[in-house]
């Protein structure tokens, strides 16, 4: 909780502010104190209390330690077990969608596919060059000394 930005640990004190006292009584004192050191006055949060708080303009780091409160702290049992199956889901998704994203085995599918299609557009890219064989190229010679000596 240290490690808190200034904006954070403002948003969160602006936040814990709307709490009744007897929910405030449940999170631990040096945390509050830590928040209210951090935050800066002067800073305008401007978070409705009315709204609900997935409205509001919250930053990351706001939502993680207020997540953090809320299921360590706030939440009743029920609302706990809600929390975890609704975490664990999403740890999952996120899983899933890494091991798609980097899975081992397409890594080296996919590249070896954008190889070849390098290969190809170099290819096709490639200036002409004609070839010309050693007679063709001593002609070519013999002129141009010819051209320079007239």
């Amino acid at each position: 909780m240290n490690e808190i930005s200034v904006q954070s640990a403002t948003q969160l004190n602006k936040i814990l502010s709307f709490l009744t006292q007897e929910d405030k009584q449940k999170i631990p004192a040096d945390m509050i104190r830590i928040l209210e050191k951090k935050a800066d006055t002067q800073i305008d949060t401007k978070i409705n209390k009315i709204s609900d708080i997935d409205e509001e303009n919250i930053l990351p780091e706001t939502r993680k330690y207020l997540a953090y409160i809320f299921l360590n702290y706030l939440a009743t049992e029920e609302e706990k077990k809600e929390y975890s199956i609704i975490l664990k889901n999403n740890e999952r998704q996120y899983q899933n969608y890494l091991k798609k994203k980097f899975n081992p085995e397409n890594i080296f599918i996919s590249k070896q596919k954008n190889i070849k299609n390098e290969s190809i557009e170099e290819k096709q890219n490639l200036p002409v060059v004609s070839k010309k064989n050693i007679f063709q190229w001593i002609w070519e010679k013999l002129k141009r000394i010819g051209r320079k000596k007239i």
